[in-house]
């Protein structure tokens, strides 16, 4: 396809790795965010085999090896100490791992190529309403400021955004009723080294501690912890008024051996709130718009996929429009190659939820003795460990999974 004028709106993970793969297969890029100073939201994420070949893709992966944290295994247990759930990647073979990282090391490392690729960002810049005109998508920000017209814009503004019904993309979005307050700590000891650790007291407290590397590279960078903490969402401002000794109080109980780390937190103003969605977009293309990450298919955090999802639908994104002879064809290619990975991990976030992250406190003793009875088939064991690679695109198939070449 000729050379693209592109618009993206939104710096989550989607936006900028849009931004990189298709400035780097030559199209002019703007990238928008309403944000100013531009700066990362949230604690820290996991990266899957699946992002981190995305980020590989674009010569980051060693740089967020540097700064990450490998993981080896997920492990579960509920409050009488009982394994529930244990997930090792080695069940994929030698050298497989996830890798934890700060949120803030990630969008650094993808803003980072964005300027010597030629793309021009907009920081500050809240796009209000999309135009179609004969030759294009011309952009209107809140302030009136008009940019493009544009040949294709990429809504990637997260999953509450407001510009896919603006696009007349059509979009179911329930927002969850549960959450987490997440803290970032200093990590003082190695016992969660290379583990995210989850404790459950039924389906409606649930404590975890996923060890996240470093925010920024040099020797300033300090490796920390993400702590979190599920709560329904409407149950935010008391936790936030109760205060951390609280908080201090619940955590311990679930989890004695951390005290002493949770004595850094100090006040509930160093929580982030987050809350979820479940977003559904059937068609994600529609004429010049296409809609990726969250704002297309956010999920809960339970099958921890979010920030992989986004950099897989980049990098199909600018396959799709580099292969395509024109934009009808890259929308339907973009489509096709998308649809199954999306559905699995769209229906494995709405089964799984529940039995971790819910008010049906009936599953919990069945999910406590059915799911390590389950992990020990040699089978359902590897499909786990696929599942949580996010290569599954079917209950009996899969995407290829990339060999990682080199490990932390």
């Amino acid at each position: 396809m000729r050379e693209l004028t592109v618009g993206i709106i939104g710096a989550g993970t989607a936006g900028p790795a849009a931004a990189a793969f298709l400035a780097r297969d030559g199209h002019h890029v703007t990238l928008f965010e309403q944000a100013s100073p531009l700066r990362p939201v949230g604690a820290g994420l996991l990266l899957q085999p699946t992002g981190l070949a995305v980020l590989d893709d674009l010569g980051l992966k060693e740089r967020m090896l540097g700064l990450g944290h490998r993981i080896d295994r997920l492990s579960g247990c509920n409050q009488d100490g009982t394994a529930v759930l244990g997930l090792l990647y080695n069940e994929l073979g030698d050298g497989f791992f996830g890798l934890t990282v700060h949120r803030g090391a990630l969008f650094e490392s993808l803003m980072s190529v964005l300027d010597p690729m030629g793309v021009c960002v907009r920081a500050g810049v809240r796009i209000g309403s999309l135009h179609h005109t004969s030759t294009g998508v011309t952009l209107r920000s809140s302030t009136g400021e008009s940019f493009g017209p544009f040949d294709l814009v990429v809504i990637a503004d997260g999953a509450r955004s407001s510009l896919r019904d603006e696009a007349g993309i059509r979009t179911t979005a329930t927002p969850y009723p549960w959450g987490a307050m997440w803290c970032v700590l200093p990590r003082t000891d190695d016992h969660f080294d290379h583990t995210l650790v989850q404790h459950y007291e039924g389906t409606g407290r649930m404590l975890g501690f996923l060890p996240i590397g470093k925010a920024s590279s040099g020797p300033e960078g300090v490796e920390s912890i993400a702590v979190f903490w599920s709560i329904p969402v409407t149950e935010r401002s008391t936790f936030l008024e109760a205060g951390c000794n609280a908080w201090h109080r619940a955590a311990s109980a679930l989890c004695p051996h951390a005290a002493p780390m949770f004595a850094h937190v100090s006040h509930t103003d160093q929580f982030i709130f987050a809350n979820y969605s479940d977003v559904h977009t059937p068609e994600p293309w529609l004429g010049r718009i296409v809609v990726l990450g969250d704002a297309a298919h956010a999920t809960s955090p339970q099958p921890g996929q979010g920030a992989n999802l986004a950099l897989i639908d980049a990098r199909e994104l600018a396959t799709a429009v580099d292969e395509s002879p024109s934009l009808a064809d890259a929308a339907a290619m973009y489509a096709a190659s998308r649809r199954r990975h999306l559905r699995f991990y769209r229906w494995a976030s709405r089964l799984l939820t529940p039995w971790f992250q819910s008010s049906m406190e009936s599953l919990a003793p069945v999910r406590d003795a059915v799911f390590p009875i389950a992990a020990r088939v040699p089978w359902v064991r590897q499909q786990m460990a696929l599942s949580l690679a996010g290569v599954k695109d079917g209950l009996f198939s899969r995407r290829p999974l990339k060999v990682p070449s080199s490990a932390p």
